[in-house]
């Protein structure tokens, strides 16, 4: 099932992305439900991307952008009163690689932003749209700096307006260095928060704020945590088989 407000990304499209890496001109695509039911989609191929919504007519309407170089993945979102989508695409060129970002004003039909935000030093890998921070119309970019691998890993959150304009209460979360192999889909947008992996074994899935004040939140520094046990407990309904 997919729900409102996450991305999804059909699997098949991901086979053939691999299967299409070197070929002259690629495609990728990226769907989403709103609340209704109504099935928002974003097609990258090479050179544009097209944003397509239900109309009135029930006959789906495209909202094209263009696109600086070959697409390699595809994120969309909606805020949480629905009113835009966020499309984002990650560009790989033959000098740098990019994240091209799109926001729609869905009932107006119309695009409020499109923007580049390139790879650097402070954003050198995973750097990806992740939705919309909280209920907010403030669109979420994250990234992670280069480091070495005994070095802290260095987390960079951008944030900006429907409009494109950054917003003052961005940050950087710095994590253990526990967790050399960061995954960027610990980001949870919605729910301002960051989870990690973390130090000790016992206790290895932490959490902290997203965006903001990073004010400690317990006597350790970080937010809500889970452990091994708990985890296993909570996916033993869906994976019956998995010793606890």
């Amino acid at each position: 099932m997919i729900s409102a407000g996450h991305c999804w990304v059909p699997a098949l499209a991901c086979l053939a992305g691999l299967n299409l890496a070197q070929a002259a001109s690629s495609e990728r695509s990226c769907a989403i439900f709103d609340s209704g039911g109504h099935w928002d989609s974003a097609v990258a191929s090479s050179g544009r991307l097209i944003f397509q919504m239900p109309a009135s007519d029930a006959r789906p309407k495209g909202i094209e952008m263009g696109l600086e170089v070959e697409p390699l993945s595809c994120r969309l979102f909606l805020s949480a009163d629905q009113r835009y989508a966020a499309v984002g695409v990650y560009l790989s060129g033959r000098n740098e690689d990019a994240l091209q970002i799109g926001v729609i004003d869905r009932p107006a039909r119309k695009w409020t932003s499109r923007f580049v935000i390139r790879r650097r030093d402070d954003l050198w890998g995973k750097l990806r749209l992740d939705g919309f921070l909280g209920d907010t119309s403030k669109v979420v970019v994250s990234g992670i700096g280069k480091s070495g691998p005994r070095e802290d890993v260095k987390l960079k959150v951008l944030l900006s307006g429907p409009e494109g304009k950054a917003a003052a209460d961005a940050g950087d979360r710095t994590l253990p260095r526990s967790n050399p192999s960061w995954d960027a889909d610990s980001v949870d947008a919605r729910h301002n928060r960051l989870w990690f992996v973390g130090s000790p074994q016992f206790c290895p899935v932490k959490s902290v704020s997203l965006a903001g004040a990073a004010i400690p939140e317990t006597r350790t520094g970080y937010g809500a945590s889970m452990s091994m046990p708990a985890l296993a407990r909570n996916s033993r309904s869906l994976s019956p088989n998995l010793p606890v």
